[in-house]
């Protein structure tokens, strides 16, 4: 018999990594997968925070250096637009430690950069919309979209009550011939957007205005379908590349109009 071997000395056990990383979390939890789910509104303040700060410690994650900085604060908002580089990456005062460690300049500058942003758009007045009052005016709007295309396509202007622009959409792009359209893609962001009228456009390659009878079709039913809504209709509008005329002020127009050719009443 072979004499027992000595012995041998047990490997020590790795160490275990303590590291909490944003990674390891579940993808429902993570702040940026989140907010591509569900939109950034439905994220916490300390979650929207923590994107800017992008990446933690070997101790704290980028949500918990942003829940620090919240809980720093008396988790109130408005008072993130008061901090400076010297309250994100300097001490206590009379400490030596650091009030948020791992917080170093670029992500400090990340953090005042977004801030500074935000304060900006508080304090800018919101876009004056010009009321559309006739079919020149929303020929103005959609004439840098259709004018110019080879092939079709259908756009919508949703209008507010005081017959300002909420959303300019394209709602279809087809061939050379015509664009499918969909009551459906055309109703949903009036609904979604809260709109009282609809003015609905598109352009005929061939520069000829004259409305197919799939254009009267098309015209008919959205005017019959957005009515149980109770939106109007309020015109439809056809684009050409070619054809022009002149208006009263001199300029040249490329355009039919259902409204003012009597087209949207007989309907």
């Amino acid at each position: 018999m072979k004499a027992d071997s000595p012995l041998q000395p047990a490997k020590p056990l790795a160490k275990a990594s303590t590291k909490n990383t944003i990674k390891q979390w579940s993808e429902e939890d993570r702040p940026r997968e989140k907010l591509l789910r569900l939109g950034a509104r439905n994220l916490s303040d300390a979650e929207l925070l923590a994107i800017f700060i992008n990446s933690g410690t070997e101790k704290d994650s980028a949500l918990d250096l942003a829940k620090q900085i919240m809980t720093g604060l008396d988790n109130d908002l408005g008072q993130l637009l008061e901090i400076d580089h010297a309250y994100l990456t300097g001490c206590e005062p009379g400490e030596k430690k650091k009030r948020f460690a791992g917080l170093g300049d670029a992500r400090a500058c990340t953090i005042l950069a977004a801030i500074e942003l935000g304060r900006r758009l508080r304090d800018t007045p919101p876009p004056r919309r010009t009321p559309i009052t006739c079919s020149l005016d929303a020929y103005r709007v959609l004439r840098r979209h259709l004018e110019s295309l080879d092939h079709e396509e259908l756009r919508c202007l949703y209008l507010d009550a005081s017959g300002r622009v909420i959303k300019d959409e394209l709602v279809s792009s087809g061939g050379v011939s015509h664009a499918v359209a969909d009551l459906r893609l055309i109703l949903a962001p009036a609904i979604t957007h809260y709109a009282s009228a609809i003015i609905l456009a598109h352009n005929h390659p061939t520069g000829h205005l004259q409305p197919s009878a799939e254009d009267m079709d098309l015209t008919k039913r959205v005017k019959q379908v957005a009515s149980v809504c109770n939106i109007r209709l309020n015109d439809h509008l056809i684009l050409g590349r070619y054809h022009a005329s002149v208006t009263s002020d001199g300029e040249r127009s490329h355009y039919l109009s259902f409204a003012d050719n009597g087209l949207l009443a007989s309907l």
